[in-house]
């Protein structure tokens, strides 16, 4: 059944545009033959050259992959659920410049699968305002250029919350809400560069609430276990003045010098700070 319970902010049925057309032209995908229906509106959207798909509330057991360009594809809120269960990603997002946004999705947890609540390779892809209730490895997962992760709640995932690999350069993930991450909650690849990481709240992760292996990211304004998890310090360039320990561990503090338009963003990590200078 639905996990219904994040908010109250379904949207009414009655502006519904998706699957293959009835005779009054609109598109519905109402739960009948669940992932069929689906892929039919993915299809019929793109072979008009990009569009819109809206999903109604109901449980459905798919395993949706947007393979085309140019489609938007939304729910009316956490009552439209994607349960991929054991089959695969809820969503797999292949083609470039989708959106996947207003509605809840997840794999069964615990079931070493690796299904991803959202997987993206399509290139410059937004993921938003979804929730990820449960999930088997990533809640969330970009491995293209130009993605942008935001405004979503990611619970109960077994491996990274959010995950960027080696080919997610510019990924932005911004204003999540992050709990239960079974290792970091955002993980970027060593090769993923000049990513965003900007104002998510993240609690409950068992490896680094921020973990960014390129040092080529811009983090800031984020919060973590109820405290500020990022600050500025001004005077001459160096280490942090703070006494770090475990509680530090992924969180970052720039230090900027009051005289010279230069300044370096330092992350706690792996038991001591790793500074990158900024010009």
């Amino acid at each position: 059944m639905p996990k219904i319970g994040r908010d109250d902010r379904y949207i009414p049925a009655s502006t519904t545009v998706s699957m293959a057309p009835d005779i009054s032209g609109d598109f519905i995908c109402d739960g009948t033959l669940d992932e069929v229906q689906i892929h039919l509106a993915i299809d019929y959207v793109a072979s008009l050259g990009g569009g819109s798909i809206t999903i109604l509330q109901g449980d459905y057991d798919a395993v949706v992959v947007l393979d085309e360009d140019e489609v938007i594809i939304q729910g009316v809120g956490d009552a439209t659920y994607i349960d991929g269960n054991t089959r695969g990603h809820a969503f797999s997002v292949t083609g470039a410049r989708g959106v996947i946004k207003d509605l809840q999705v997840s794999t069964t947890g615990g079931a070493t699968n690796n299904f991803d609540g959202v997987n993206v390779t399509g290139a410059d892809c937004v993921v938003e305002n979804i929730w990820v209730s449960d999930s088997d490895r990533h809640g969330v997962y970009v491995n293209a250029p130009g993605g942008k992760v935001r405004g979503n709640l990611i619970e109960s995932v077994d491996d990274n919350s959010v995950g960027v690999g080696a080919l997610g350069d510019g990924t932005i993930i911004s204003g999540n809400d992050i709990d239960t991450a079974g290792a970091d909650t955002i993980l970027i690849d060593v090769d993923a560069e000049n990513c965003v990481v900007e104002g998510n709240k993240i609690t409950g992760w068992t490896g680094e609430a921020i973990d960014d292996n390129s040092l080529t990211s811009s983090i800031g304004n984020d919060n973590w276990a109820g405290a500020g998890s990022y600050e500025i310090q001004t005077g001459v360039i160096a280490e942090p003045t703070v006494t770090a320990g475990g509680v530090w561990e992924g969180r970052v503090i720039q230090v900027e010098n009051s005289d010279e338009a230069r300044y370096f963003t330092w992350v706690y990590k792996n038991a001591g700070w790793r500074g990158v200078e900024v010009l």
